[in-house]
């Protein structure tokens, strides 16, 4: 049902305040087309999701198994759908929902391992993408999909000896790239062959010889990005080092400045490169000194998007934080937008790097650390005009008392939106910010809690403002029901009648 009562129902199905004996009367036919805001909520009341698993329609069911949310007692009705009679409902089950910047939530190990076993090819199938636990994921190396078994080598760590030795044997040649990527960080040999396509290096006297960068064969890196991973993480034997570090395109030697196994004196020879990339990711070695580093003529522009070190995200994966305090202590930016990313910073640090005079390290602080300064916080969303200038609201640090003395007649909307989080913003600031021009501060007027209720009630008749109003936990549940009534919404005990799913 859309039409004049569209907005109510999206927002009602999504107000923070409705409850049980509401959203229930939403899980009715007629409601279909909002279900969707229904089984998006963070929060659902015990008995409208217990309604939910045992809902008559397949597609509901789907829906919220595509919903994942970390909160425990929702991952627990979760796991009861692993058994739905549905394939499209344990097939949703199994892919889940990604967000932007936003991890997928594991499901427990055990309805994974059910899963694994769905009668359902495409059950099995739809799990390569999802964030299966290593030791489950490492199953799919002898699966005889090639898809599964490609993805098994993500976990290459976990796999046996005789496994890496069956994969890098694989009939399909994908998966011997894939098998031979990971496994030429120990290899010598392995890493020389993957770079076959890189023939000589600028001593040779035949141009014809150098630079080729045509596809090769099932036994070398077949695209650039495979060669990029071989010279950058495999291991080198002093021909293919030079091979790389002295090759006369830069981009390959930007690669070998990366590699941990480049021998120093090469090292030192890419310090000095014609080329300022290549000094850079030389500059940035987890092997070299503050003074060493300082040496090097490189630059970080300020507005360079820059990968974070892997040598830097390996110390967070094994909480080495001891490493983590030297990169963020260090004069490189690289070093310490790196660090900036780690969740294991101490206070203390994060404290010192709140005040970096790098920009990009203030705000990687702020998207990755769990406690930032509540006033860094605040001046990054002021600065940031990025896309993930609206995430910084949604940390639970994120300051809200007084942001509506601080920035209600502020020029700018961006920050005039501010004052609306502030839970003590004066009715009639809220009540004027519900016809302020710009669209969003509008928007969250009307949702605000502290707006008068006759002023929710006329922005009910808003087509541009209707949703929202019906969403502000403000508007009185009995005005929902009647709001229900109107839309022609039957009953909850109306909407229950008919057969029942048995999951």
């Amino acid at each position: 049902m859309a039409g004049p009562y569209g907005g109510v129902l999206k927002g009602i199905a999504s107000n923070p305040a409705a409850p049980s004996s509401v959203l229930l009367r939403l899980l009715a036919p007629e409601a279909e087309i909002f279900w969707y805001w229904l089984t998006e909520r963070r929060e659902l009341p015990p008995p409208v999701a217990d309604a939910i698993v045992c809902h008559p329609d397949a597609r509901l069911r789907a829906d919220f198994a595509r919903a994942r949310h970390a909160a425990p007692a929702r991952l627990a009705r979760l796991a009861r759908l692993v058994d739905d009679p549905s394939t499209e409902v344990r097939l949703a089950l199994a892919k889940g929902r990604r967000r932007f910047r936003e991890e997928a939530v594991p499901l427990p190990d055990s309805t994974y391992e059910r899963l694994l076993a769905d009668p359902e090819p495409a059950v099995r199938t739809a799990l390569i993408g999802s964030p299966l636990p290593a030791p489950l994921r490492a199953r799919f190396a002898s699966d005889a999909d090639p898809a599964a078994r490609i993805t098994a080598c993500q976990v290459w760590e976990r796999l046996t000896e005789p496994v890496r030795a069956a994969l890098l044997r694989d009939p399909d040649p994908d998966i011997r790239q894939e098998a031979a990527l990971n496994e030429c960080v120990r290899d010598t040999a392995l890493t020389a062959r993957l770079l076959t396509g890189l023939t000589d290096p600028a001593g040779s006297t035949d141009p014809d010889d150098l630079d080729d960068l045509d596809d090769l064969d099932d036994d070398g890196a077949n695209d650039d990005g495979d060669r990029d991973r071989a010279a950058r993480r495999g291991l080198l034997d002093r021909g293919t080092a030079e091979l790389i570090a002295l090759h006369r395109d830069a981009t390959v030697r930007r690669w070998a400045a990366e590699n941990p196994s480049l021998p120093a004196d090469l090292v030192a020879r890419l310090a000095t490169d014609p080329d300022p990339g290549v000094r850079l990711y030389v500059s940035a070695r987890p092997e070299l000194t503050e003074t060493e580093r300082a040496a090097i003529d490189y630059t970080v522009d300020a507005s360079a998007r820059l990968p974070v070190l892997e040598w830097v995200q390996r110390a967070h994966e094994n909480a080495d934080v001891d490493i983590l305090r030297r990169c963020a202590a260090s004069a490189h930016p690289w070093l310490r937008r790196s660090a900036a990313r780690s969740s294991l910073l101490p206070l203390d640090t994060v404290e010192r790097l709140a005040r970096d005079e790098d920009f990009a390290v203030r705000l990687l602080l702020c998207e990755f650390h769990p406690e930032p300064p509540p006033e860094l916080l605040l001046r990054v969303y002021a600065e940031w005009h990025g896309l993930t200038r609206s995430d910084l609201l949604d940390h639970p640090r994120f300051p809200r008392k007084g942001l509506a003395a601080r920035f209600a007649e502020d020029p700018d909307p961006a920050l005039r939106y501010l004052a609306l989080r502030d839970p003590d913003a004066p009715s009639a600031l809220v009540d004027r910010l519900t016809r302020d021009p710009d669209r969003e501060v509008a928007r969250a007027a009307a949702g605000h809690p502290r707006l008068p209720p006759e002023r929710i009630r006329d922005l009910l008749a808003d087509v541009l403002l209707v949703a929202y109003a019906a969403a502000n936990p403000a508007l009185p549940v009995d005005h929902m029901h009647r709001l229900l009534d109107e839309a022609g919404i039957p009953s909850a005990a109306a909407a229950a009648v008919g057969p029942r799913a048995t999951p």
